[in-house]
C-alpha cells in the first residue's frame, strides 16, 4: 500500500489554504482540477452557471456526451447531461447530499444576490 504524505494549511476555512499530497516518489497532487455535475437538461442548468453565478464557458474535447464546461479560477466544473441517471434528485435537498461548494465573501449578500435572480 502506497503512503501519502500531507501539507496542509491547519484551518479548512482558510480560502487561501494550499493543499499537496505526495503519493510514492514521484506523484505529488496539487490541487482539484474539476468536479462533474450531472444535470437534467443542460439547456436549461447552463444559463444558471453562466449568467447568474456567472462562470466562464470554456471550449472542450468532442465528447459523444452532451455537456458544457465552465472555469471557476485554476479549476473547472463539468455539467453533464443525464436526463435518467440513478443519482438525480427526486425529493428534497438534503445536507448530506452531493453539492458543489464556493467560497463567497458575504452569505447574507449573496442569498439576497440569488434571490434577486429568482433563484428559490
Amino acid at each position: 500500500m502506497l503512503q501519502a504524505s500531507r501539507n496542509i494549511a491547519q484551518d479548512p476555512y482558510d480560502s487561501t489554504r494550499t493543499s499537496r499530497i505526495r503519493v510514492g516518489s514521484f506523484v505529488v497532487i496539487q490541487n482539484l482540477h474539476h468536479v462533474s455535475i450531472a444535470v437534467r437538461d443542460l439547456q436549461k442548468a447552463k444559463p444558471f452557471y453562466a449568467e447568474v453565478l456567472p462562470f466562464q464557458e470554456i471550449e472542450r474535447p468532442p465528447f459523444d456526451s452532451n455537456v458544457a464546461w465552465f472555469s471557476i479560477g485554476d479549476q473547472q466544473l463539468h455539467l453533464i447531461e443525464c436526463p435518467d441517471g440513478e443519482i438525480l434528485r427526486t425529493g428534497p435537498i438534503h445536507t448530506g447530499d452531493e453539492h458543489l461548494a464556493i467560497w463567497v465573501t458575504s452569505y447574507h449578500d449573496t442569498i439576497v444576490w440569488l434571490e434577486q435572480a429568482g433563484v428559490p
